[in-house]
């Protein structure tokens, strides 16, 4: 088994750390919890969201 090249190494750790971040302010965007009693009520809660965070970046 060949060790692992450091270059790759400290490659592998610069690109997870992107997707961490990129992660996290995509969580920060989503709410907690969305209630909704049924499926179709979720489809347009979760749709909404979307377009009024959209909206919001155009700000």
């Amino acid at each position: 088994l060949r060790p692992v090249p450091p270059f790759f190494t400290y490659l592998q750790a610069s690109i997870r750390k992107m997707v961490e971040t990129t992660g996290s302010l995509l969580e920060r965007l989503l709410p907690k919890s969305i209630h909704a009693v049924t499926a179709r009520g979720f489809e347009l809660k979760v749709a909404l969201f979307v377009l009024a965070t959209s909206i919001n970046f155009l700000w």
